[in-house]
């Protein structure tokens, strides 16, 4: 589950607060949740590329009734096949009894998908076949209620082959080995523990019955063998994190190869060849050890926040300036190259429950190692930027072009696997990359400033610039990027 959530599986859930009743009263149909639950999956339809799935389960329904329902497909339309499905027996009711339609106790009792909660689930697959069989939600049936499990989501499991051996090794015999039905039986498994344990407590004080209606409706109980998310989130990323150092700093130097610096007001030409050197001066994260923890039993880890990468970034970059007056307003051009490689590092592992590369220490730390060797791809920058006085020393407009192409990452642990998944990764199915350390954006945007600091014709007392800006991209591959615009003020002050 390294990735960031993209553009791949979609998740839609939906509960019911109310009776059927108060949504046939209020919006003239018992199927409002129904088709909430269609609009909540069409406006994702390019993630189910590949298949969709629905399932729905019904509360508080009496023994003997089905209360759990599901269709999937995977065909060209899969979204509306599935509806067209899960509708069928609502059209042909409404055309025999349309009266019965309306009837919200008759429908939760006699038809599916008729119930408070709603779970869909649109396939991008990242695993496995585009078959039916694939297509989410899964389900973990059981004639007791609470052992009743259904599962959808959007992920990839990096030790998948660790997570069915620990199965098997319970005794289990999966069905499938698949990232999802792996999950699902690990959660059952749990679940199943929890129930057990429930029940061996009030064994000898109440009938199995009895048993069974405590674990459904008694929360608290149920709430002493599970840990809700926000303790999690709490104990993972406390309020108090901290770091120390002064995050990177750059040192650098330019040498004048041709022509004169601008400032000298000699025209036009000027180029220059520098070196840079950033260097992390932060604290880097330290390393995970569970037998050090602070007062709240919490790893010490959790309560680190590491400022930068903790790499080293070295640069060439070569750079030049076009500088001239026509008709007593500037034209001003820059240019810049810049080649930049990061140093080769140990790293300690993060250790985390939301983030792929920083999972729970029993599987990723197990699989990886307590460190690993890290580099960032080499990096090629190339910029233009031009600027021209529109009305001379108060208004100028500025436009440019910047553009980044970076190299795959390095990553060695103690798992080549892992290594290679971190980098760059393929789909099984058809090949397609959902994932690549190699990035290119371009970008290019606009400014126009008004000048307030000429030293004989600026207004008041204060020197200033306003600046109306916008960055809008060109290109991008393998990388995130959005548009933006901006206001902003600068003012500049003197003291003697």
């Amino acid at each position: 589950m390294s990735d960031s959530i993209k553009h791949e599986c979609g998740v839609a859930m939906l509960r019911l607060l109310k009776p059927l009743k108060y949504y046939q009263e209020k919006y003239g149909t018992s199927l409002y949740g129904l088709n909430k639950m269609y609009l909540l999956m069409e406006k994702q339809h390019n993630r189910g590329q590949d298949g969709v799935g629905l399932a729905n389960i019904k509360l508080d329904v009496p023994a003997g009734k089905k209360y759990i329902s599901r269709k999937r497909s995977t065909t060209t339309n899969p979204i509306q096949d599935v509806f067209k499905q899960v509708n069928r027996r609502f059209v042909e009711l409404e055309a025999s009894n349309p009266e019965k339609l309306k009837n919200p106790e008759w429908l939760k009792e006699n038809l599916p998908f008729t119930g408070e909660l709603f779970l869909g689930h649109l396939r991008y697959g990242t695993f496995g076949e585009n078959t039916i069989e694939q297509c989410h939600p899964f389900l973990r049936q059981s004639n007791w209620k609470t052992r009743n499990l259904a599962l959808a989501g959007n992920f990839n499991m990096t030790n998948v082959d660790e997570l069915f051996q620990q199965l098997v090794d319970l005794g289990q015999h999966p069905k499938q080995k698949a990232d999802t039905v792996t999950i699902l039986e690990k959660i059952g498994h749990f679940l199943d523990q929890s129930n057990d344990e429930i029940y061996y407590k009030y064994k000898e004080k109440f009938s199995k019955k009895e048993i069974t209606e405590k674990i459904e409706n008694d929360y608290e109980e149920v709430d002493l063998v599970t840990t809700k998310l926000d303790s999690l989130l709490k104990f993972y990323y406390p309020a108090n994190k901290s770091s120390s150092g002064l995050g990177d700093a750059t040192l650098g130097m330019n040498i004048l190869l041709y022509g004169f610096p601008s400032w000298t007001g000699k025209e036009p030409f000027s180029v220059y060849a520098g070196v840079g050197l950033r260097l992390p001066s932060a604290k880097r994260l330290g390393p995970y050890r569970a037998s050090v923890k602070d007062t709240t039993g919490r790893p010490s880890q959790f309560n680190e926040l590491p400022i930068g990468n903790g790499l080293a970034r070295y640069s060439l970059s070569l750079f030049g300036e076009f500088f001239k007056y026509f008709n007593e307003r500037l034209v001003n051009i820059t240019w810049r190259i810049e080649r930049a490689k990061y140093s080769r590092e140990m790293v300690n592992t993060p250790v985390s429950f939301l983030w792929g590369a920083e999972t729970n220490p029993d599987s990723i730390i197990a699989m990886i190692g307590k460190t690993y060797l890290r580099q960032l791809g080499d990096e090629l920058l190339l910029s233009a930027t031009g600027k021209l006085e529109l009305w001379p020393d108060r208004v100028s407009i500025t436009g440019g072009i910047n553009s980044i192409k970076t190299q795959k990452d390095f990553v060695f642990s103690n798992d080549s696997t892992w290594n290679s998944w971190m980098v760059s990764r393929k789909l099984s199915s058809n090949g397609k990359t959902v994932h690549d350390t190699r990035k290119t954006q371009i970008r290019q945007y606009v400014l126009v400033t008004l000048h307030n600091v000429h030293p004989t014709k600026s207004i008041g007392p204060v020197q200033f610039d306003i600046e109306f800006g916008a960055s809008f991209p060109y290109f991008t591959r393998h990388t995130y990027s959005f548009s933006s615009a901006w206001l902003g003020i600068q003012a500049y002050f003197q003291a003697w």
